[in-house]
């Protein structure tokens, strides 16, 4: 295979349904192409955006998206924040629907 060759083309429904679309839709994007220039143009849009559209909990706010002053590959991300990871991927879905269910694997 070439890099680049697309394998799969998700339908038209599964676009309409997704959390990308969506994502898009809320900031006015209308191709992908455009989100990547934009993301690409300007990352700390991106992340911020990303960030809050999944959710994550903060207990203390960032005070900046990324600190590029050491350059790229020493970037600084999320600068000043406090989070805990356990309530963003766990806690934060305990009173909801399937609170009480066991987790399982997937099998």
């Amino acid at each position: 295979m070439v890099i680049g060759d697309v394998i799969w083309e998700p339908s038209p429904e599964v676009i309409e349904r997704s959390r990308l679309k969506r994502f898009m839709d809320r900031h006015g994007i209308e191709t992908f192409d455009e989100l990547l220039r934009r993301a690409d143009d300007d990352i700390e849009w991106f992340w911020d955006a990303a960030v809050k559209d999944i959710d994550i909990a903060f207990y203390r706010e960032y005070d900046k998206v990324v600190d590029l002053s050491q350059g790229k590959p020493w970037a600084k991300w999320w600068v000043g924040a406090r989070m805990n990871i356990v309530q963003s991927c766990l806690d934060r879905h305990r009173d909801g629907e399937f609170g009480d269910s066991q987790a399982t694997c997937g099998r």
